[in-house]
C-alpha cells in the first residue's frame, strides 16, 4: 500500500497562509488522499499520481480520469468520478506500468480540453504536462 507520508505536496508559502506544516499535511491527508483512498491502491506511483491530480484538478475529475484509463486499457467501468470497490478492484489488478501511462494520457487530454476552451491557459501547459511526468515512488 502506498504512504501518504511520500507524497507531501507541500508549497514553501505554507507558513505565510497561517498553516503549520503539520496542518497542512493533516489536511491533504484528509481532504484528498483519504478521500481518494489512495491508501488502498497497491501500486504507490498510481496512488501517488492520483493524490497529485486530485489536488491539482479536484477530486471528482482524477478519480474520472483514473477511470477513464481503466477504460482504455479495455476493462469497463463507469466513470462517475467517485473511488470505489469495483475502480479499487480493477485498479490494483492492472499492470501499474500501462495503468500509469494510460491515467497520465488522460490528465494530458483534460489539460488539452482546457487549452481548447480558453486558449489564455496555455501558459501552463508545460507546468502541467511536467507535474503529470514526475514521478512518484
Amino acid at each position: 500500500m502506498a504512504s501518504f507520508v511520500k507524497y507531501e505536496c507541500l508549497s514553501e508559502d505554507t507558513a505565510e497562509k497561517g498553516l503549520t506544516r503539520d496542518e497542512a499535511i493533516q489536511i491533504y491527508h484528509r481532504d484528498f488522499w483519504c478521500k481518494l483512498k489512495c491508501d488502498e491502491i497497491v501500486p504507490e506511483r498510481i496512488a501517488g499520481a492520483l493524490f497529485d491530480m486530485g489536488v491539482n484538478a479536484g477530486l471528482g475529475t482524477a478519480a474520472k480520469l483514473l477511470q477513464r484509463a481503466v477504460n482504455a486499457i479495455g476493462k469497463p467501468l463507469v466513470a462517475d468520478g467517485r473511488i470505489g470497490p469495483a475502480t479499487l478492484a480493477l485498479v490494483n489488478s492492472l499492470p501499474p506500468d500501462a495503468l500509469l501511462e494510460a491515467f497520465r494520457r488522460e490528465c494530458l487530454y483534460h489539460y488539452a480540453a482546457i487549452i481548447d476552451r480558453d486558449p489564455s491557459q496555455k501558459v501552463f501547459w508545460n507546468g502541467w504536462r511536467n507535474r503529470i511526468y514526475r514521478d512518484h515512488p
